[in-house]
């Protein structure tokens, strides 16, 4: 093996449908630090442990596979930028 071949990483499986509502459901608790604009030191660390609160949250149901916090965090990116992108096909739609 080579070095590149060392530093791939592991395709987890794709998200089920519950484990996304899971996800969105505990976000919700913690949105009002999550999604704060501020990037000061003491708020991106107040965002890392409200993720590692969500981190042990979500494993705690149980749904077979452990998700770490970076993939939680790449899951709700990917989710708030797919209703995003909904939303202005709808708006641009809607105006036609």
């Amino acid at each position: 093996m080579n070095k590149s071949e060392n530093r791939k990483r592991k395709k987890m499986p794709n998200m089920s449908f519950k484990e996304r509502n899971i996800l969105v459901d505990l976000v919700k608790e913690h949105v009002d630090i999550i999604e704060s604009k501020k990037t000061d030191a003491v708020t991106i660390q107040s965002k890392n442990k409200e993720w590692e609160k969500i981190y042990v949250r979500f494993n705690s149901h149980g749904l077979g596979t452990v998700r770490d916090v970076n993939n939680l965090r790449t899951t709700w990116d990917n989710l708030k930028k797919s209703a995003e992108r909904k939303f202005n096909a709808e708006r641009k739609n809607g105006a036609n």
